[in-house]
């Protein structure tokens, strides 16, 4: 689809949005209800959603953080400068995109750049320019765009973006080329095999990073699965919002509005990217330098009782403010916030014991401790 205006990127208004109503569970029990994962500092003395606002700061105009009414005190007390959008019940990324961009459509007079990114992943090199080249692409089309992460690896734990075979530019202010094709399909968490073909195919790791104008997303809403919802924020009641969210299923913006609508985009970026949605993520942090970015603080050292906020200590990552002692042990991973934990015997574990909870499983069952949440919130125990 062609861009309808010539406006420079940098000639419109840029505005973040950053998602922190979420948990992050499979990082539990460091993540609790009462204590989300875009809240922890896991490395270094600055949460995920510190470091999240001050990237964005960099490549918006401003910044709105999109949460609960549960975790608003929580993001003041963190970032007291931003202003905070309240969404009126959680229902995935897909009503929450909806929300945010209403409340941006009322408060500008003109048709500015959405950029809208998750709290809690882990950034480095080349994010100001990934940022910049996908809000290029959706001021000069009417397009909504995604970015598409460069696999390094057949990870399972990531959604995929399948990208059309041909390849579209829109000139950048400097005069440099902007790429970007349209989004085939999106593919959800794959087996092994399948990552691997995904990867050899050319697919993109999928970031749930987007960005749009209010006009053509809600254009691509008026004929997706919250079309309803999206006439109840028009008329703009709180107890009809409420009640509206409330009826809504919960969808991600991917199935919800992307999959609806072929006036999509995917702009391809190198940038060093990880959600550390897993304990098992920890592993990957702790030996890739280039992903701090001079941001997060890790190291690789060996030796015994090392305390520190992510090391190695005989080929085991620890995490948090812990000290650890690992005898007749590799490959573990051990994280906690205070206090001595003790492995012997033992390899290929993650350990965790946070606050009142301790959490042991196979390091190759990390994903699973998605289903051990929720069976903790059936038992009220979560």
């Amino acid at each position: 689809m062609e861009a309808t205006n010539d406006v420079d990127s940098t000639a419109t208004n840029i505005v973040g949005v950053v998602l922190a109503g979420g948990i992050g569970s499979r990082l539990y029990p460091a993540s609790r209800g009462h204590r989300p994962k875009q809240f922890l500092s896991l490395f270094g003395n600055r949460s995920f959603l510190t470091r999240t606002v001050d990237r964005l700061r960099g490549v918006t105009d401003s910044v709105f953080i999109l949460t609960r009414d549960e975790f608003v005190e929580a993001v003041t007390e963190q970032v007291s400068d931003v202003t905070v959008i309240t969404e009126p019940a959680r229902r995935d990324t897909g009503p929450a995109a909806l929300y945010a961009t209403q409340h941006i459509r009322k408060t500008y007079d003109t048709d500015p750049v959405v950029l809208l990114a998750p709290s809690d992943h882990v950034v480095g090199a080349g994010f100001d320019t990934a940022m910049k080249r996908m809000s290029t692409v959706a001021a000069k089309t009417d397009r909504l765009v995604t970015l598409g992460i460069t696999p390094t690896r057949p990870e399972t734990g990531y959604g995929y973006i399948e990208p059309a075979e041909s390849s579209n530019t829109v000139d950048n202010i400097n005069g440099d080329a902007v790429s970007w094709q349209s989004v085939h399909s999106f593919h959800e968490k794959p087996k092994p095999e399948m990552a691997e073909q995904y990867i050899e195919a050319g697919h993109y790791w999928n970031a749930g990073i987007f960005a749009w104008r209010p006009t053509v997303f809600n254009a691509v809403v008026a004929d997706s699965p919250l079309a309803s919802l999206q006439v109840v924020l028009r008329d703009d009641t709180d107890k009809s919002v409420a009640d509206a969210f409330a009826a809504s299923d919960s969808q991600s913006v991917d199935r919800a509005i992307f999959e609806q609508s072929e006036a999509t985009a995917v702009v391809p970026t190198e940038m060093i990217w990880d959600d550390i949605g897993t304990w098992d993520a920890f592993d990957r942090l702790a030996t890739q330098d280039e992903l701090t970015d001079g941001t997060v603080d890790t190291q690789a050292v060996s030796g015994h009782n090392k305390q520190s906020n992510t090391t190695t200590c005989e080929e085991t990552v620890t995490v948090g403010d812990v000290e650890v002692q690992v005898i007749d042990g590799t490959d573990n991973i051990i994280a906690g916030n205070g206090g001595h934990i003790s492995a012997v015997g033992v390899s290929g574990l993650i350990i965790v014991t946070w606050d009142d909870r301790t959490l042991v499983i196979d390091k190759d069952e990390a994903q699973s401790v998605r289903t051990l949440v929720s069976k903790l919130r059936e038992n009220g125990v979560f």
